[in-house]
């Protein structure tokens, strides 16, 4: 049996398979937020791009989770915690902030779960 492939897709499969093992490879901080909006989400997203030290590399309104990483990867779990923590309750109430951390595997199959309801 053969599988065809079409070998115009092969860089963008590469590329993508590449991206995500960087991903998994950088210090993650996942942040679940109860009743998340999209305008709380994009606000969020500004205030992250102004302050430099953080990226959102993963967000998932329906499910209210945010994952962060260091903008250069060299900041240590509780630094970027923390970070993340400051640029969430720069807009939403720290009530509604998750204390449990969670990985960008587990939020990705969070999103879908909801999603999927």
């Amino acid at each position: 049996m053969r599988i065809d492939f079409p070998v115009r897709l092969l860089p963008l499969a590469l590329c993508t398979c590449l991206f995500h093992s960087i991903l998994q490879a950088q210090d993650t901080v996942g942040v679940q937020v109860s009743s998340l909006t999209s305008a709380e989400r994009d606000a969020v997203l500004a205030g992250v791009r102004a302050n430099g030290q953080l990226n959102v590399v993963y967000t998932c309104v329906p499910a209210g989770i945010m994952v962060f990483t260091a903008e250069h990867g060299s900041a240590s779990r509780e630094a970027l915690r923390t970070s993340a923590t400051n640029a969430l309750t720069a807009v939403v109430a720290a009530q509604r902030i998750n204390g449990t951390e969670i990985t960008l595997h587990v939020a990705q199959a969070a999103c879908e779960l909801t999603r999927g309801q």
